[in-house]
């Protein structure tokens, strides 16, 4: 079973530059991508920056990969984050057990487990 996360808080530890706050400064709510922040070629691998070979992680990349070793952190992070499956029988939960969802739980009214035996799983 593959499983994805974070080893920190993501808004807690987010750099100040990436922060997104509430309107009214009432606490962080997200923290967003260095091309977002900046619009940056060289932060969105974008222009001369849009190859393999020169896009390279920046400092804010480095910071999602440290926290997220598994996730995605740039677009050519292809080595460290590309995975395959063996087959094509998977299911992505994005809410692990205990299923904290409610629109899972709406589905199954009859309280029924999902189907997670036998499958390959990635936790989200």
């Amino acid at each position: 079973m593959q499983r994805h996360g974070c080893l920190v808080d993501l808004n807690g530890k987010c750099p100040r530059a990436l922060r997104v706050a509430r309107e009214g400064g009432g606490g962080r709510v997200a923290c967003r991508s260095a091309c977002e922040a900046f619009g940056d070629p060289q932060f969105c691998c974008s222009e001369a920056y849009g190859t393999p070979d020169t896009c390279q992680p920046s400092v804010f990349s480095l910071f999602f990969k440290h926290a997220c070793p598994r996730a995605y952190s740039y677009a050519y992070d292809d080595k460290t984050s590309t995975y395959t499956c063996a087959s094509a029988d998977y299911i992505i939960i994005f809410c692990p057990l205990p299923y904290t969802s409610l629109k899972v739980l709406e589905i199954r009214k009859d309280g029924a487990l999902l189907p997670l035996v036998n499958k390959t799983m990635m936790y989200f």
